[in-house]
């Protein structure tokens, strides 16, 4: 059986977590969402109440937070689960490719 990272991206609103709990459901795959660990980690930043409320972004560090915490839960994951699929709107490229790499690793 392949082992791997399947990455479902796209805009806000688009359906990109349907399509990923319906793809995991339809192969057998783990669905991972990443949205559970932003509740997690975003509301931990010193400016989250600020920033929400005068809808100013959330920093690169933590959302760099964000993202090494999903690699280390990939390395946990990828010895219970074959495959993974990981929905995120994947703006930023050095997250990204931060991402991406350290799954290649992994898997």
């Amino acid at each position: 059986m392949k082992r791997g990272v399947i990455f479902i991206a796209g805009n806000v609103g688009t359906g990109k977590s349907t399509l990923a709990e319906a793809l995991s459901e339809k192969i057998g795959a783990k669905h991972y969402d990443i949205d559970e660990i932003k509740k997690i980690i975003y509301p931990t930043d010193p400016e989250y109440e600020t920033n929400m409320r005068e809808g100013i972004p959330i920093s690169d560090e933590t959302r760099s937070r964000v993202f090494r915490r999903v690699i280390d839960d990939i390395r946990e994951l990828s010895q219970e689960y074959d495959i993974l699929v990981i929905d995120e709107v994947f703006h930023k490229k050095d997250l990204r490719n931060m991402l991406f790499q350290e799954a290649k690793k992994i898997f």
